[in-house]
């Protein structure tokens, strides 16, 4: 074989391996893609569990920029959504200001955006629920060791979530070796810039955000996501 026939050789071998190695390289991507990594439910579970706990902090750091910067009073925050024209009867707060500089969802006021969470974050065994994918906002129960435990807190909800997502939230925070449960139930009455201490957060006494499954009461949200906004 001559020298020249040795190259052309060589370089078919070389060309042959990278087709090769090209080949199984777009087979692992699209392999990851489709989620069929042993690892990649907990991936997915690990992000859905950091988009959850940093929206919720932009909605505290909108609460605390009303409170501050707008001298907002606790009774006076809204979480009317848009179009804001008293249509969103759920979080419509009479006693917030006119201007809306006391809107979390308003320009003037904390200016983000309403979010919902993607549809995977859910457990779709409660998909007939009320208040089924969406955030929860309301002032009508305690945690006990974060306020004076007269007054109610306003507490951001999330439920109906995945065990395996409030299970990554709670191990994160260091909340607890496993979800508590609250077999009570607690209040969901939306928050219109009034408070009562209808009910109790069981299991989760100084801990300002973090995972519960609430299995009782009137409205049962089972894995839920809390944080508290503001600790009265």
């Amino acid at each position: 074989m001559t020298n020249i026939e040795s190259q052309k050789g060589s370089v078919i071998f070389y060309i042959l391996l990278a087709v090769v190695l090209f080949a199984a390289l777009g087979f692992a991507v699209s392999n990851m893609m489709r989620g069929g990594g042993g690892d990649s439910g907990n991936e997915k579970s690990g992000i859905y569990a950091s988009e959850i706990m940093t929206y919720s902090r932009s909605i505290k750091e909108a609460v605390n920029m009303v409170r501050i910067s707008n001298e907002c009073k606790d009774t006076e925050i809204s979480f009317e959504r848009a179009p804001f024209d008293g249509s969103d009867t759920d979080y419509d707060n009479a006693s917030s200001p006119a201007d809306f500089s006391c809107h979390i969802f308003h320009v003037n006021g904390g200016g983000i955006s309403n979010t919902e969470m993607q549809d995977d974050v859910f457990n779709t065994a409660y998909s007939g629920s009320t208040d089924f994918g969406n955030w929860l906002i309301s002032g009508h129960n305690i945690v006990n060791g974060i306020g004076d435990n007269a007054n109610s807190e306003l507490i951001l909800v999330l439920p109906f979530l995945k065990s395996s997502i409030c299970n990554i939230i709670t191990e994160r925070i260091g909340q607890s070796s496993t979800v508590v449960i609250d077999a009570d139930g607690v209040n969901i009455t939306k928050f219109t810039g009034a408070y009562s201490s209808a009910a109790t957060y069981d299991n989760v006494d100084n801990i300002v955000h973090g995972c519960i499954n609430i299995t009782g009461g009137a409205d049962p949200l089972h894995y839920a996501f809390f944080t508290t906004l503001i600790a009265r």
